[in-house]
């Protein structure tokens, strides 16, 4: 396999992700595309191999594959020729994301394997992205449309960074990494194991076709990830979220670092736990594991509040339904939360109204009578209970909205502080409400619901 003088890479300190760029040999616009596009990657974030391949060269390409094989999250950017697809065999064979960029001199139009296989296709104009909707069946959310670039070495800046921005983005797919609003790795602390330490590596099941959508299956290591506003828009409040997935998984994208950035954008810390999932059979009656997460999260934040330009009294824990469960049960602490927001969350454990996963997996198929009372946390509310705001559809046939509804009902009678965003449709799921309806208006109404209860530092 050649590796043309124009292809070579310039190697800095090492780099977290691997990115193969690939190159038809025969391709000279394309060899000239590859080269301005490693030229330009961040050597912070790529440690970029240019690969030129011909026809015929399967072999090669195997090698190429190996060398991809890596602690490492890793890609390949491919140039496709009219020929063949590398990129889409080299990432059909190893599993690997492919970003394959069509808008070159000669390039062919997307195929079989692309249609399989490749993570974003990079299209020069919205005829090209109808196209390759339309009669070659990709999905909407993979076909990005970017002006094609001029015939030089060196790609439009700011056509480049969107180039950039698409491969990080891919990355993040599968993996277990994210970056803050600014492109910037955020802040991530280790939260103790204690006995369920172990050398796995975090499990991911990746739901997400356009975008990452990860559920974390198995936490090997339980950490907090902290994203922090930017200096000059810094509220001084800060939140602790608790993603959902019904105690099975950990949600960590829709509903924890999505989230965490939206709120970090406007001034608010978001901080996310990745929680161990419960093992009634390890912990008995004892605390389980996601609450002992949580408590050590909330705590390290305080500690951190004055390093992170944190009001103490300003840190409000979030969760999504099971984590929904696990903010309630904070906010009922001796020391509680400054307010609590939960978000279609599973309220109960009494078989009349929880959600019956997240119930097993927290408790057991056969838990106690004084187990199912512990964490039904509609019943017996202390006078300390943080202030809280609720959000949930009255549509939602996952946690039912019943849950909302009682526990509501409890605050308002122990005279709680407790607001509320009850809509009639959105089902279960919807995170920040991007998708539109109703429920799109929560993020905002919660952000003044905090402004209102808190104040400013």
């Amino acid at each position: 396999m050649t590796t043309p003088a124009v292809l070579a890479p310039q190697m800095q300190s090492p780099s977290p992700f691997r990115i193969a760029v690939l190159a038809d040999g025969m391709d000279e616009a394309a060899r000239r595309s590859a080269g301005g596009l490693i030229d330009q990657l961040s050597p912070k974030w790529f440690a970029p191999e240019p690969w030129s391949v011909g026809a015929g060269r399967s072999t090669e390409l195997m090698r190429l594959a190996r060398r991809l094989r890596s602690e490492r999250p890793a890609l390949v950017y491919s140039l496709p020729s009219r020929r063949t697809d590398w990129g889409a065999v080299l990432a059909n064979l190893l599993g690997i994301g492919v970003v394959a960029d069509i808008r070159h001199t000669g390039a062919a139009p997307p195929g079989r394997l692309l249609r399989r296989s490749c993570r974003r296709l990079i299209v020069a104009t919205a005829a090209q992205r109808a196209d390759a909707i339309k009669r070659r069946g990709i999905d909407p959310d993979r076909v990005v449309v970017l002006p094609a670039e001029p015939a030089t070495p060196r790609l439009d800046q700011a056509r480049f960074g969107e180039i950039e921005k698409i491969l990080l983005e891919v990355l993040q797919l599968g993996s277990s990494w994210t970056t803050t609003g600014d492109g910037e790795l955020p802040l991530e602390l280790p939260l103790g194991a204690g006995e369920s330490a172990s050398i796995e590596r975090d499990r991911i099941e990746e739901r997400g076709a356009g975008r990452p959508n990860r559920s974390v299956r198995f936490v090997a290591r339980p950490s907090m990830t902290v994203f922090l506003p930017p200096e000059e828009r810094s509220s001084g409040a800060a939140i602790v979220i608790c993603p959902g997935g019904g105690y099975a998984g950990v949600t960590i994208d829709k509903e924890g670092y999505d989230v965490a950035r939206w709120f970090a954008a406007r001034g608010v810390a978001g901080i996310v736990v990745k929680y161990r999932l419960p093992r009634p059979d390890l912990t008995g009656e004892g605390l389980p594991w996601p609450m002992a997460d949580l408590d050590q999260a909330l705590v390290l934040t305080r500690t951190h509040a004055a390093a992170w330009a944190i009001n103490p009294d300003r840190i409000g824990v979030m969760g999504f339904s099971a984590g929904g469960h696990m903010a309630a049960w904070a906010s009922r602490a001796a020391e509680p939360p400054a307010f609590a927001i939960l978000v279609y969350p599973v309220i109960s454990m009494d078989r009349r109204l929880t959600h019956a996963g997240s119930r097993n997996a927290l408790l057991g198929n056969s838990a106690s009578a004084a187990m199912v009372e512990r964490y039904s946390f509609e019943r017996d509310l202390p006078a300390s209970l943080s202030p809280t705001f609720v959000v949930h559809a009255r549509d939602d046939t996952v946690a039912k909205f019943d849950n909302s509804k009682a526990y509501l009902e409890a605050l308002r009678a122990a005279n709680i502080a407790a607001e509320a965003l009850i809509c009639d449709q959105g089902g279960h799921g919807f995170g920040l409400g991007i998708h539109g309806g109703d429920v799109a208006a929560w993020p905002d109404r919660c952000l003044d619901w905090i402004e209102s209860t808190t104040g400013r530092s």
